[in-house]
Parts: structure tokens; C-alpha cells; sequence
């Protein structure tokens, strides 16, 4: 009998958010998480990603703060 072997990614056990550029506050308190935490993140022209896994204690605060971009499929374009 042939067993079945599957990876998990990464990503799918993290929530990615977002702070907008124009919300100087919330891009702010994302920078405080992401060192505080030290978050793998990326910047952006007009906003700054980052990633929280699911298990982290910080994660239902951001997804009450900040945008929850995990539908997107484009991010340049935010789609």
C-alpha cells in the first residue's frame, strides 16, 4: 500500500495583514509588533505587510486592528 505524503506551507498556517501608509498611526503600531514580535513583514508603497500565525497571542488583536489580506491573489494591485 503506497502512504500519502503532504507538505503544509508556511503561509497557510499565517494570517497576512496590513497597514495602509496613510494611517501613519496604524503603520506605527505595526512596526512596534513586528520588532516587538519579529514578524516577517514587507513594505510596500502604500502599506506594509505582515504575517501572524495563527497560534500567536497577537493575532486576534490584528485581526481586529488591521486588514486581513489573505483573499488577495495580486498584491500589487490589491486584488
Amino acid at each position: 500500500m503506497q502512504e500519502l505524503y503532504y507538505v503544509v506551507s508556511t503561509t497557510s498556517m499565517r494570517n497576512q495583514y496590513c497597514a495602509y501608509t496613510h494611517n501613519t498611526k496604524d503603520v506605527a503600531t505595526a512596526f512596534k509588533l513586528i520588532r516587538k514580535y519579529q514578524l516577517d513583514f514587507e513594505i510596500h508603497a502604500n502599506r506594509v505587510r505582515f504575517w501572524v500565525a495563527h497560534y500567536h497571542p497577537i493575532n486576534v488583536y490584528c485581526a481586529l486592528k488591521f486588514k486581513n489580506i489573505d483573499h488577495e491573489t495580486n498584491h500589487v494591485l490589491g486584488e
